[in-house]
């Protein structure tokens, strides 16, 4: 809905803000729009993915829950009667940017908050993080294990990512990137947690 979007916006940087559901994406224009923000945030409804094509969106009433379609049919929220799906589009972060006019060096950060679809996310983009653009992300064990695994994340993490900040210990120095499986592993059923990916 721009709660993230409108504040980097105000730092004078140019902002693209990507929400696949269609009612969290109306609301995204509506505070844009409202907020005079028109000229320094792109919206962009699709889903990010590794693959471009169409998939299903889960939407359930609290719609910052809304999730892909996983693996087999999985979400990491489960599938409950008040949920509906939607048909969304799906492209990777590379094209995306590429359509846009926009490289690799112009990109100081990716703020990915996908539901478990973090690992797509890297995939998406491997020209980014060769070039040193940070990434957040959010870590959902039960959300990574509907799309493709945590252990694939993390391997993806320690591949393109050199180290890493929890987002609870900020103001620490970097870890060593392989310290996201103890991460991973640390957290309950259901929990979650956000980190900074260095290259």
């Amino acid at each position: 809905i721009g709660d993230v979007a409108l504040p980097f916006s105000r730092t004078g940087k140019r902002v693209v803000a990507i929400e696949p559901n269609p009612k969290t994406f109306a609301r995204l224009q509506k505070n844009v729009r409202q907020n005079n923000l028109d000229a320094r945030i792109d919206c962009l409804q699709f889903a990010i993915s590794d693959k471009e094509g169409l998939a299903q969106l889960v939407v359930y009433p609290d719609a910052a829950s809304s999730e892909l379609l996983g693996d087999e049919s999985r979400v990491g929220y489960g599938l409950g009667v008040q949920s509906i799906q939607v048909q969304v589009k799906t492209v990777r972060l590379d094209g995306l940017l590429k359509s846009r006019g926009i490289t690799p060096d112009q990109v100081a950060l990716v703020w990915s908050d996908t539901q478990g679809l973090e690992a797509q996310v890297i995939e998406s983009a491997p020209d980014l993080w060769r070039n040193g653009t940070l990434l957040w992300v959010e870590i959902w064990p039960r959300g990574l294990d509907c799309h493709g695994g945590a252990d694939h994340f993390v391997e993806l993490c320690k591949r393109h990512f050199r180290s890493l900040l929890r987002a609870d210990q900020m103001k620490c120095d970097p870890e060593p990137i392989d310290n996201v499986e103890s991460i991973v592993r640390s957290l309950k059923f259901g929990e979650h947690t956000d980190a900074l990916l260095i290259p």
